[in-house]
């Protein structure tokens, strides 16, 4: 299986994500997603990981 990085998408939610914090004066503790390559930028967390089964 052909291994993907993270792409324009990704890195746009977690920049809005951040965006939508700071306008709410909130601090920014992350996302969580099931895109397995946007698991590479470091604000994101697996809500599931496959990779070891």
């Amino acid at each position: 299986m052909e291994e993907k990085s993270a792409d324009f998408p990704d890195a746009l939610i977690v920049n809005k994500a951040k965006h939508q914090a700071q306008q709410w004066h909130q601090a920014f503790k992350g996302v969580y997603t099931f895109d397995v390559a946007a698991w590479e930028i470091p604000a994101l967390s697996p809500l599931f990981d496959n990779r070891s089964a």
